[in-house]
């Protein structure tokens, strides 16, 4: 514990330095707004933040009958008629990656916890119910992946 708490301590330690970094160098700021630009203009990166929408979102619903509008961006929301309709498309990587904005269909099958959101949508679709804890889990799982990029 005294290490750690000698590390925090330290001027020269991560702390001290990551500081400096973000708040005394005004050009690591434009880099900073550089790089995140890059990131924004990324296909993949929309893309994948389009998917983390559409699950999010989709999450809510609770009845295999229930329609559901996804709201991606300004504009006017994909609506799906049903559970039905969400899982075909979660399913068919094609529809997956035209709604989400890619090219190809390979990408969207990469999309983050994919396996893990099309059995809970499938089983949601079926008029099943999902197991007790599997939306808390896919969250829980959703955030570590955000977090953590792993």
């Amino acid at each position: 514990m005294n290490e750690f708490i000698s590390a925090i301590s330290n001027p020269n330690t991560y702390v001290h330095q990551a500081y400096d970094l973000l708040f005394n160098d005004a050009s690591t700021f434009s880099n900073i707004r550089q790089v995140e630009q890059l990131m924004n203009q990324n296909p993949l990166l929309r893309a994948t933040r389009k998917y983390l929408k559409l699950v999010f979102q989709a999450l809510s619903v609770k009845n295999a009958n229930d329609s559901l509008s996804v709201s991606f961006q300004q504009g006017a929301p994909h609506t799906f008629a049903n559970v039905k309709e969400l899982n075909h498309t979660l399913q068919n990587p094609s529809s997956l990656a035209q709604l989400i904005g890619l090219k190809s269909p390979g990408q969207a099958s990469e999309m983050p916890l994919l396996q893990e959101v099309r059995q809970y949508f499938s089983v949601l679709a079926n008029g099943g119910s999902p197991s007790t804890g599997a939306e808390a889990k896919l969250k829980e799982e959703f955030g570590e992946f955000m977090v953590t990029s792993f």
